[in-house]
């Protein structure tokens, strides 16, 4: 990211919240506020002193703003918790400070900058071998039906695949330090991203990018440091929560269980799976090509042990390969079509929630996608140079 860019951010997130006025507030659930209420109410109580778990203070925090349930799809949750470490939520604590209206603006508000910056940048590296519009990359990431449901909850999710992207590409400039910065983020959700994440790594030890490995390493260190300084019982508390091990999620792994009559623990067979097919598929492998960044991050989502719909907004590379290489007449007519009816089924609540039989024929269209752009990607078989 240039620093241009970071200054035009700040700049258009000054300008937003100076422009709230005072009567303004949101309340949960009205949209961007689903999820994004419990990342800023536990950082806002580390933040002034109640440490990321204090159940009383949280329950009534969130209550002002408007939660009201007992039960979540059948499991007690009259608070709104997060299974994220403590200390991977530090960078969101800057937001904390601002109150719950201007800190969800400015978050919907960073988290659409980046994902349209993030496309751009990936699309700028695929036009050197490819004709493919900005302006198309830019319309088929917005209508990619993850990206309305990650923003509507405010998830943190549509961040990742545009620091997957940044990451990516500073590993592959040699700016070893920011690379390892930039993939502390991805952390937040490692099952997300788990193949992705250890092929960057596998990367870095084969081409003795030693800088990155360390900058990432004491980076999350340094962030362990200051979580235990904010919250001494973060620990315990985090793992008395347990796991969302029972829950039933759109993880491909997880409907097969489901249907199958399987225990909770089989949800984690697809991480073994997803590793030895790893791999077997990137031995050697010293470049992450832009078909290899994809081809990972989906073998991620495939085998991830949870997913909610939403999450599969991480596939963002994926989505503008598919869209790339297929930008063909009369191909793109029928893959904005089918993305512009997504959104549309997506804003008429028909899809609602999107269960699992609505995910799984939605999963199935974009794997039809990505292996007929596999049948036609020229970059793929290396007839020409990218990045």
């Amino acid at each position: 990211m240039g620093t241009r860019f970071v200054c035009l951010i700040s700049v258009i997130g000054a300008l937003l919240l100076l422009s709230i006025p005072e009567e303004f507030s949101l309340r949960w659930p009205t949209f961007g506020t689903g999820d994004w209420m419990a990342y800023w109410s536990v950082t806002r109580g580390a933040l002034l002193g109640h440490g990321y778990y204090d159940m009383t203070w949280l329950k009534e925090t969130q209550q002002s703003l408007g939660y009201d349930r007992t039960y979540v799809s059948g499991h007690y949750y009259p608070v709104w918790l997060l299974w994220n470490p403590a200390p991977l939520l530090l960078p969101l604590m800057p937001l904390a400070a601002l109150t719950f209206t201007e800190s969800t603006l400015a978050w919907l508000s960073i988290s659409m900058l980046l994902y349209v910056h993030a496309t751009l940048l990936f699309t700028r590296i695929l036009k050197q071998s490819i004709l493919f519009p900005f302006v198309a990359a830019v319309v088929v990431a917005i209508l990619f039906l993850p990206f309305f449901a990650a923003l509507a909850w405010g998830q943190p999710t549509l961040l990742l695949g545009a620091f997957l992207i940044y990451a990516w590409q500073a590993q592959r400039r040699g700016q070893q330090v920011a690379a390892g910065i930039l993939l502390i983020p991805l952390l937040l959700k490692p099952h997300l991203l788990f193949i992705v994440l250890g092929l960057i790594g596998v990367v870095a030890i084969r081409n003795q990018q030693w800088r990155l490995i360390g900058t990432g390493i004491g980076g999350v260190l340094a962030l362990g440091v200051v979580a235990f300084l904010l919250d001494p019982h973060w620990l315990p508390n985090w793992l008395a929560q347990g796991a969302p091990i029972a829950w039933e999620t759109t993880a491909l792994s997880d409907m097969i269980r489901v249907h199958l009559d399987l225990p909770p623990i089989a949800r984690f067979y697809g991480v073994g799976l997803g590793l030895l097919l790893a791999g077997w598929r990137y031995r050697g492998v010293t470049d992450i090509s832009p078909h290899t960044l994809a081809e990972a991050t989906l073998l991620s989502s495939l085998c991830a042990p949870y997913l909610w719909y939403h999450d599969t907004v991480v596939l963002l590379p994926v989505v503008i390969w598919i869209a790339a290489i297929s930008w063909t007449w009369p191909l793109a007519s029928l893959l904005l079509l089918q993305m512009a009816l997504n959104a549309w089924l997506f804003y008429s609540e028909y899809i609602g929630a999107m269960d699992s039989s609505r995910y799984l024929l939605y999963l199935v269209l974009l794997l039809g996608w990505w292996f007929y752009s596999q049948g036609n990607s020229l970059l793929r078989r290396g007839s020409a140079p990218v990045g």
